[in-house]
């Protein structure tokens, strides 16, 4: 997914995955480091260091760090569900600063 594109429901979410997959040729790699929860409400921010790698498509490796931000809701049933997941994070606002500098 590139930033600025949804999807809805478990169809869309499954061939948004399988395009992912595709994409990284099946070949990436994601690592959780730190992370961190802010709950409030029944709502709870989840910011997350990930530690990506994958082929550049000229047989070496990228390795990239985001600092992922997730949304989750607790449902009714006590469970969080996931409502937001931003793998992007706070790189959204990246094109924004460097238009602004």
């Amino acid at each position: 997914m590139k930033p600025g594109m949804t999807v809805t429901g478990r169809v869309a979410i499954r061939r948004a995955f399988e395009a992912i997959a595709n994409y990284f040729q099946h070949q990436l790699v994601v690592e959780q480091g730190r992370m961190e929860v802010i709950e409030g409400a029944g709502t709870a921010l989840v910011v997350m260091e990930t530690v990506l790698r994958y082929p550049d498509g000229q047989g070496q490796s990228v390795e990239s760090t985001r600092r992922a931000t997730y949304v989750f809701r607790l449902e009714s049933d006590n469970q969080w569900r996931c409502t937001v997941d931003n793998s992007y994070g706070t790189s959204l606002l990246d094109p924004v600063l460097s238009e602004q500098g």
